[in-house]
């Protein structure tokens, strides 16, 4: 492939026929000996650009770079500094590109804030993602091993490098900007609006939707900016194209704030772990509990059977198996049952989020809309795992030291690289989080020890469990931890205005049996009421008490909704969302799993010295 290029170069100052073939040799080893140093000096010299970049990004200093330079290993600085800033300057060009090359695919809409763990800056990401991420479950130890690292967004993960890739999604814009009222969400959306704006052609914002997918903030925003425009037209100040986006809540979100009931400041990966361990191991013992507990509506009971056969399962199949599988139908009824949760614990906001979501998938089921059809069919898709994955990727690739526009610099060189990131594959250490089966399969059965001993402890101090106030949100003492607590720990129906009876088994209004304390052919819900059969149907099969207790709860909270979506803009606006505990998905946390399962079996060892 060399050498003819090397002839043609060469033919235009020589006669072939009347030159001395040694001669003419010696030219051609020469010119391809030349052309080789060149195409090597690229090489290294494109090697020594990535090393510069990969030391500034380091934190390395700009005196350490350079004499790294002058030994021939790297290039200096300002090398790499033009480098990125060419990056930079033709990144907006490179967003038009892409969105041209994608016209005839569905757009969908990632934002959310930046928060930078080494210093207070909130930029802002957007970021679109096109095409389908489908994965089929499988019960499987590798799907296990999976799911525990379904909120680990390292890209160094070798066995999900592809799913954890940025390959199908482009970055729009990542700039210094709070992002806390309606204003600022408009402003963000403003910014992809001028993306078609400049895009020649094209009506694409008059002709078709563009689903975005974000946490609840973005959601009420993103919702209160398009009622005002509906309600007030011009009026309102929004434009029009806002009327394009369809905000859906974000279902890594909402895993994650179902986890957040566990920890004040939890980190995924580890209660991940405890999740799956707590549930298996309660497995191994469920048939022996039940047996020995019967029909008994204890509410210490009530509580642990109702987190260990549904808040634990439903908080770890609602994205990692339901959602990612394309289970719709699986996926809503989760939805449904999470915000029963949220509702009971009083998430003041996402209380109101899956709320929302189910009301857009009601309104187009039954007006046949086909975002219906579109949602369905490719539920995978309407992810927002792309956005914390970029997060993820910006975080280990700067440092305490960078300023803002290294910030944005290095976010765009992100999404520049991603899809030529060759330097890094064979230089960069990848990364393997090993869990054993057999660590896995003993830490089971301390847990199935441990739970065991627990449920003993329960079934020695079963009705002892009283309130202890009668405050609005009262609370109980829970004798066999040996701890206050608010009533929102407790299963639903003691969050009803009708608790369960402790004086007799039936909790109708009118038992139909003459013996209301006997709990013979008798049934304990989940919610914690219990009922004689024949008296459950007077009630069409469901618990009344928690039913009214629900729908007050949708009454409520979409009229708190409705008032925050129709308030008008304010020139000095406070947040619409209530200040909770920060929804961030990324730990920044290098601590693999074999080293927390360590720790692990080292606190249950703990734990059974304790009890023994």
């Amino acid at each position: 492939m060399v050498r003819p290029v090397v002839i043609h170069s060469i033919s235009k100052f020589f006669d072939f026929d009347n030159y001395p073939s040694n001669k003419f040799k010696n030219i051609l080893e020469i010119a391809d000996a030349d052309l080789i140093a060149s195409i090597n000096n690229k090489y290294i010299n494109g090697i020594k650009v990535e090393i510069g970049s990969y030391l500034q990004t380091s934190g390395v200093s700009a005196t350490s770079i350079d004499t790294l330079a002058n030994l021939g290993l790297s290039v200096i600085r300002k090398t790499v500094d033009r480098k990125k800033k060419i990056i930079s300057d033709e990144h907006e060009q490179s967003v038009d590109n892409y969105c041209l090359q994608n016209m005839e695919k569905i757009f969908i809409l990632n934002i959310d804030d930046y928060h930078n763990i080494h210093c207070r800056i909130n930029p802002k990401l957007i970021i679109e993602k096109f095409e389908n991420h489908f994965m089929n479950q499988i019960d499987s130890y590798e799907n296990r091993v999976e799911n525990l690292n379904i909120h680990n967004y390292d890209g160094r993960i070798q066995e999900h490098q592809e799913l954890r890739s940025l390959n199908n999604s482009k970055l729009v814009d990542f700039i210094l900007h709070p992002l806390h009222s309606t204003k600022d969400y408009i402003e963000s959306s403003n910014i992809l609006f001028k993306v078609f704006e400049r895009l020649e052609n094209t009506d694409y914002l008059n002709h078709y939707v563009i689903p975005i997918i974000a946490n609840w903030p973005g959601q009420v925003n993103i919702r209160r900016a398009i009622t005002l425009r509906i309600n007030k037209g011009m009026a309102s100040g929004i434009s029009e194209q806002i009327l394009s986006l369809i905000p859906l809540i974000g279902p890594l979100h909402i895993s994650l704030n179902n986890k957040k009931v566990l920890s004040q400041k939890p980190k995924q990966t580890v209660i991940n772990l405890i999740l799956d361990l707590t549930f298996n191991g309660w497995k191994n013992i469920r048939d022996v509990i039940i047996h020995r507990f019967g029909n008994s509506k204890d509410a210490e009971y009530r509580m642990m059977i109702d987190l260990l056969d549904n808040s634990i399962p439903l908080t770890l199949d609602i994205y990692a198996v339901l959602f990612r599988s394309g289970y719709f139908e699986g996926y809503l009824e989760s939805v449904v049952r999470v915000w029963i949760l949220f509702q009971r614990l009083r998430k003041h906001n996402y209380n109101k989020a899956p709320l929302v979501f189910l009301s857009d998938v009601f309104y187009w089921e039954l007006n046949n809309h086909p975002m219906a059809n579109t949602l369905k069919n490719n539920l995978p898709i309407f992810n927002d795992y792309f956005v914390e994955n970029f997060h993820s990727s910006i975080r280990s690739q700067t440092v305490e030291s960078n300023s803002a526009l290294q910030i944005i610099q290095k976010a765009k060189i992100i999404d520049a690289e991603k899809n030529n990131n060759s330097f890094k594959e064979s230089f960069i250490n990848s990364r393997n989080p090993i869990i054993s089966q057999d660590k896995l399969n003993y830490l089971e059965k301390k847990v199935s020890l441990f739970l065991f001993s627990l449920f003993d402890k329960i079934y020695h101090n079963i009705g002892n469990t009283n309130q202890i106030n009668n405050s609005k949100y009262p609370s109980f003492i829970l004798s066999s931890f040996e701890i206050n607590v608010d009533v929102k720990v407790l299963s639903l129906a003691w969050n009803t205005e009708y608790k369960p009876a402790n004086d007799k088994f039936c909790d109708a209004e009118t038992c139909l049996l003459p013996n209301n304390i006997d709990s013979f052919n008798g049934i304990v819900l989940i919610c914690g009421h219990g009922f004689h059969k024949e008296c459950l149907t007077l009630y069409n099969g469901k618990c009344n008490y928690c039913f009214n207790y629900l729908s007050f709860g949708v009454q409520k909270n979409i009229s708190a909704l409705t008032t925050r979506l129709t308030t008008p803009l304010k020139d000095n606006e406070i947040p619409l969302v209530e200040e909770e505990t920060n929804d961030s998905l990324d730990e920044n946390n290098d601590e693999n799993i074999q080293s927390i399962l360590e720790r692990l079996e080292q606190n249950i060892d703990n734990q059974f010295e304790i009890l023994y």
